[in-house]
């Protein structure tokens, strides 16, 4: 594998390095999924704690009415 990531465009042209062009295309494809993933949990974390405050507000509200 070649110390350099993309092949120069300047004079002398190096051939492609299959092995990076590899590599750069799992990441190309693993990615977008990480990122997904990632806000899905963001999400579903916001999604619990808006859940648990609402639990506790309305056990609150109840408690008062008492």
């Amino acid at each position: 594998m070649y110390w350099w990531y993309y092949p120069s465009a300047y004079i002398p042209y190096y051939m492609y390095d299959p092995m990076a062009m590899m590599m750069y295309m799992m990441q190309w494809m693993i990615i977008p999924y990480y990122y997904a993933l990632y806000m899905e949990m963001f999400r579903a974390t916001l999604d619990a704690w808006k859940r648990t405050l609402e639990a506790i507000s309305a056990s609150i509200t109840q408690a008062t009415k008492q």
